[in-house]
């Protein structure tokens, strides 16, 4: 037989006593516990190895030395996100078949494998030119989409050699990827031993049969829950969309409808909503559910159309009560599958409310999701705050980087959500030129710069900070005695001649 391995390698600079911390962290998230010694049943036995020199550090798993149980992809996620860099997750089996799955800042980037063309799951394959760029970027390295086909296309009988191949491109260069978890059991000067145990497993949460949804966050869509109790500033009379993300993890369900409340001033309207299921993998959405049509390929005024027709197809009216602050709407069929444990994905419900205010003001934002359901279900959303404001003063730093390029003319042949993926990024460029037009504080939302006039600056500054501390010091947001030690706070800072710039 031939070479039979898989391993996960991280791209790290500090020493492995620095990366211990963050390894056992990762592998607490995966359910695992760390332990002091060796465990005769049930442990798991890691081996960390790091050459001197070597730009990656290589992880080797007892429980996932032969073949990789989906642990080791997950691990490559988890440490990707903890230490902000790139991760590949790396396999081997009986010298015929190879696989490089690559991670960076806690999303799935890429995939690499043999027989790639009849890959059909849920990890994301980029199209040769997006993977040079990507793993440009990624690893820090000059690589061309010729000197990657090359490598995956290698002449040779062996898988071995591909892998070796890709893994020279992206300085993973001392044969690490083709190591096996026994080859270094006796290697002790070079390596660190660590030993974990399975956690025990918590009760089944969702009854067989019961609907069950759990608030998701990601730092994209999610900006303006986030800053609650702060609000977030919009423009007036611009139509502008809240997001909430959700999983679906227990009983599926076709329909419902929604309930909302709007507290504040006379002046904001809800145009209409939008709700969507996608499958949902690693921290990202790869496709449509079953259910869904097909988005189409290409990037040609029809497959536009079908585009826009499919968004269309998603949206719903929202309704106004009676007080003028409630309103109702029923969400579209979306065919939520039920979650079990023969998908291999998870289920993401992206619902959207698309706002305008026709006043100056500030609203806050309750949302009930309601499925048809024989339970009577129903799940609140986060609470969101916005505050419609005029722009007072245009900002030095506004729209795109001028000096950056920005290619999206391979995202429409992406199959399934190439042409969506397009659509959501020219949607998320023209947000980012609105964005920068607005001065409200809010918590890590805006920075603005303005111009040095001195002390006259400093004191406008103050009365800004006051201004949007004021209202956080009501109950249930923020204590008076923090905001007031927040105000002494921008007090001392003005008297110190700090520098005009406020987040």
């Amino acid at each position: 037989m031939g070479n039979t391995c898989s391993s996960v390698h991280i791209a790290l600079t500090g020493t492995i006593p620095d990366a211990v911390e963050g390894i056992v962290r990762a592998y607490t998230a995966l359910g695992f516990e760390r332990a002091k010694t060796a465990s005769p049943e049930g442990s798991k036995h890691v081996i960390l190895l790091r050459k001197e020199g070597d730009a990656f550090l290589s992880v080797y798993d007892s429980d996932n030395a032969t073949l990789d149980t989906g642990e080791l992809k997950d691990l490559a996620l988890a440490t990707s996100k903890i230490f902000k860099t790139a991760a590949v997750c790396t396999s081997v089996y009986d010298s015929d078949t190879f696989e490089v799955v690559v991670f960076n800042a806690g999303k799935q980037v890429d995939v690499v494998m043999t027989d790639a063309e009849q890959y059909s799951g849920p990890l994301k394959v980029l199209s040769d030119a997006s993977r040079a760029k990507h793993w440009s970027k990624v690893f820090g390295r000059s690589l061309s989409a010729q000197s990657i086909r090359q490598a995956t296309t290698k002449d040779s009988a062996f898988a071995d050699d591909v892998l070796a191949e890709l893994s020279r491109l992206i300085g993973l260069t001392d044969g690490q990827s083709q190591l096996h978890y026994r080859d270094l059991r006796e290697d002790e000067a070079l390596t660190h031993h660590l030993h974990f145990t399975k956690q025990p497993s918590a009760p089944r949460a969702v009854p067989q049969g019961q609907i069950a949804l759990r608030n998701y966050f990601d730092p994209d869509n999610s900006r303006m829950l986030l800053v609650y109790p702060a609000s977030w500033p919009v423009p007036l009379l611009r139509e502008i969309p809240v997001t909430w993300l959700l999983l679906s993890e227990g009983a599926g369900f076709n329909d419902g409808t929604l309930a909302i409340q709007v507290n504040g001033p006379v002046g904001l309207a809800i145009t209409h909503g939008y709700m969507e299921g996608s499958k949902f993998h690693n921290g990202q959405i790869v496709g449509p559910l079953e259910t869904a049509p097909r988005a189409t390929t290409g990037a040609s005024r029809e497959a536009h159309e079908q585009i826009d027709d499919l968004l269309k197809s998603k949206q719903f009216e929202v309704m106004p009560g009676p007080s003028g602050s409630t309103f109702t709407g029923r969400f579209p069929t979306l065919n939520i599958p039920t979650k079990g444990p023969e998908r291999p994905t998870q289920i993401l419900v992206v619902l959207q409310l698309h706002l305008v205010a026709s006043r100056v003001g500030e609203w806050e934002i309750a949302v009930s999701v309601r499925p048809t359901s024989p339970t009577n279900f129903q799940h609140d959303l986060p609470h969101a705050r916005i505050a419609a404001v005029e722009q007072t003063w245009l900002p030095v730093v506004s729209g795109l980087n001028p000096k950056a390029s920005y290619e999206t003319h391979d995202l429409a042949t992406l199959p399934p959500r190439g042409p969506l993926m397009l659509h959501e990024l020219q949607h998320k460029q023209a947000a980012i030129l609105l964005d920068r037009t607005l001065n409200y504080f809010a918590i890590a939302s805006n920075v603005a710069i303005v111009r040095d006039e001195g002390q006259a600056t400093l004191d406008a500054c103050r009365a800004y900070l006051e201004a949007w501390l004021r209202p956080l010091g009501r109950p249930g947001t923020l204590s008076g005695t923090v905001a007031r030690a927040l105000r002494a706070a921008s007090g001392r800072h003005a008297d110190q001649n700090a520098r005009p710039a406020v987040r």
